[in-house]
């Protein structure tokens, strides 16, 4: 009988070896210090302001200032010998698909709204920036200034309140940032706070003490003495929480660089009194995005942080896009390095847009901001047995003209699939596309834009977006691609949520961003959460969450696990009932699952090799007898890693079967 062998490599604990690469140095080591343990969040009281008056509209309230220096600073600058046709440009669906259009969605409801911010600050704000995360049995959702946690049902469990509710000393300035961790099992939440005060500027980290939302966090404060950390935005890794953010000075003047940060997310998971985070700064860069782990699979030891921008190259060269990585060093935070940049090419794009906003509604001349000088929020890393993806997206402009207008420019996304076999490899372009399926009109096109893709764990992905048009309301989207669809291509778009409003503000700010993101507990349902109006209105936001899962009629059957990678121990109050006594540990679930039924019993034998010892350094709980077959596609087995005290050198244990 033929045998497949299948290696999971799950890292117990290391000790991190420093990679210099000798390109930049850090320009900032902030000691972070824990502030506060908040209250549970289900014991705050939901304090509503009692508004006498007609709720004031304040863009991002208070500061003004902010939306000036946001229009000041383009982070790619237009290349005025840009290709104007877009060579990767989907402008048909493939409608011999089975199914041909996306399945209906799992669940809808309205997350945050503006009503919220004017009960519990008296204003409204613009842009909301809604994102969102998904934990085992939570959705928490964070706008523009208000939090609130759901049950996946839609019921509301906590909320709405004040981010400085949880962490006390924050300002509710916003640019809010949700995100679950699933290798500590905790929640994040991030704002910036005290903006332009000349030396108080801070990034503020919640850590959920346990991996329950709604109950206390630890809350760290950053303060970055002589700048201004603007749009900051968050990623998950095995070794740190990666942050990008565009400096500013504190006046709010001068724009100072691109900043790539790495805190010790071990530290603050464990709610320890201080932390370091590591920073660098790049005058001449900005736009990028750190990528962000999803999934069981956790990342290699030896895979860095990753930050990626694009570029539209000025001087008729390729387009491409732009890859740096971090290597931390918390014991030695001055021995750590920003790598230089790599350059992937890319198939050419129009990067240019029109300097004013863009994106037309219906029923209004007021115009939406395109954001078209950055990534779009989320880069998602996600590893499979055989390969590591990158999935990502940007606006582009497909008018196939010159856009130096709104009846000029047509938005679109361009998206990205990056792969390699592993973390010595480098990343390779495995499949790109701009998703504009429908007439190409820079006057009376629709316009995509404010995307937000995911990628489960078979290898569907799913991509959320505003669409909008001179007739259309900006109505909520999605479109999805299943693995087995043809290379570079996205099915059918469909409704997500449709509004039936416009928005008739003059500033023209909408989203800054939407939050796609996969269920842990299944691996497979997608959320997403984005903006929308109900009413033709100056500023009145509301938000939609849902979830919806991408069919996939796989034919090939594929064994692998549900869970590897490297395992981060984190410090646990309870006591093993087996093993050695006295020893925390954290027990993590294994599954190993074939996709499709098999015509036989497929017996899989277990085998374990590495430095740890069983019963000392990690125990697997439930592990015998694994035989998977048509009733019986997946078994479930716990691995136990121990907090024994005694991890100075590498220890780890492989697990291998053999079917």
């Amino acid at each position: 009988m033929k045998k497949n062998l299948l290696i999971l490599s799950i890292m117990i604990f290391y000790a991190f070896v420093n990679v210099a690469f000798g390109q930049q140095s850090p320009d900032n080591i902030i000691i972070g210090r824990l502030v506060r343990v908040s209250p549970k969040l289900t014991d705050i009281p939901i304090s509503l302001a009692e508004i006498k008056a007609t709720p004031k509209v304040e863009e991002k309230d208070p500061h003004e200032l902010r939306e000036k220096i946001n229009k000041r600073v383009k982070f790619n600058v237009d290349n005025l010998n840009a290709n104007s046709v877009d060579e990767a440009l989907q402008k048909t669906i493939n409608t011999n698909l089975t199914p041909p259009n996306p399945q209906a969605l799992i669940s809808s409801f309205d997350g945050c709204v503006s009503a919220d911010n004017v009960a519990l600050f008296g204003n409204t704000v613009a842009p909301p920036d809604p994102t969102l995360c998904v934990g085992p049995n939570h959705i928490v959702q964070m706008v523009n200034s208000v939090n609130k946690i759901y049950n996946k049902a839609g019921t509301l469990l906590a909320g709405p309140f004040k981010f400085s509710a949880i962490a006390g000393t924050a300002t509710d300035d916003g640019d809010p940032i949700a995100l679950y961790d699933n290798i500590a099992d905790r929640y994040i939440l991030l704002q910036f706070s005290s903006l332009f005060t000349n030396g108080g500027e801070s990034l503020i980290f919640c850590v959920s003490q346990t991996n329950d939302p709604t109950g206390a966090y630890y809350v760290y404060e950053f303060i970055t003495t002589g700048f201004f950390p603007d749009y900051p935005h968050v990623g998950i890794w095995n070794n740190c929480y990666v942050v990008t953010t565009h400096n500013f000075n504190t006046a709010g003047t001068a724009y100072l660089g691109q900043g790539y940060w790495a805190f010790d997310r071990t530290k603050m998971a464990n709610g320890e009194p201080t932390t370091t985070a590591i920073g660098f700064n790049d005058p001449s860069a900005g736009g990028n995005l750190p990528v962000s782990f999803e999934g069981l699979k956790t990342p290699d030891p030896t895979s860095q942080p990753t930050f990626i921008t694009y570029d539209a190259d000025e001087f008729g060269g390729a387009d491409r896009l732009q890859l740096r990585t971090l290597t931390p060093n918390f014991s030695n935070p001055a021995s750590s390095v920003l790598s230089a940049v790599t350059n992937i090419p890319v198939a050419a794009f129009d990067g240019r847009s029109p300097n004013a906003v863009a994106v037309e509604q219906s029923g209004t001349t007021s115009n939406l901001d395109q954001l078209a000088d950055r990534m779009m929020s989320r880069i998602i890393y996600r590893r499979f047995d055989a390969y590591e993806s990158l999935v990502m997206n940007y606006v582009v402009n497909v008018s196939g003209v010159n856009p130096i207008s709104a009846g000029t420019f047509q938005a679109a996304p361009r998206w990205y699939e990056l792969t390699r076999p592993n973390s010595a490899s480098p990343w390779i372009v495995n499949q790109q596309s701009t998703y504009s399926p429908t007439a190409i009109s820079g006057t009376t096109g629709v316009n995509r834009w404010m995307g937000c893709p995911a990628i489960d764990q078979k290898g569907n992905m799913s991509i959320g977006y505003s669409r909008s048009s001179s007739s259309n309301f900006p109505d909520i989207y999605y479109a999805e691609r299943r693995k087995s669809d043809p290379i570079s291509t996205f099915g059918a778009e469909q409704v997500f949520h449709a509004s039936s409003g416009s928005q008739t503000g003059t500033n023209g700010r909408w989203g800054d961003y939407s939050a796609m993101t996969i269920d842990p507990s299944d691996e497979e349902t997608h959320w997403y959460s984005a903006e929308y109006y109900s009413t033709t209105t100056n500023f009145s936001f509301k938000t939609r969450i849902g979830s919806f899962k991408v069919n996939d009629p796989i034919t090939t059957i594929t064994t692998h696990f549900q869970k590897g990678g490297t395992i981060t121990r984190q410090k646990e109050s309870l006591t093993p009932s087996v093993g050695p006594p006295g020893f925390p540990f954290k027990d993590y679930p294994i599954t190993v699952m074939i996709d499709n039924a098999p015509t036989q019993n497929a017996n899989l034998t277990l085998t374990k090799t590495g430095t740890a010892t069983e019963g000392v350094d990690y125990d697997l709980l439930n592990a015998s007898a694994l035989v998977l077959n048509a009733g019986n596609l997946s078994q479930n087995f716990t691995l136990r890693v121990y907090d024994n005290g005694i991890g100075e050198a590498d220890e780890f244990v492989n697990l291998a079967y053999t079917l």
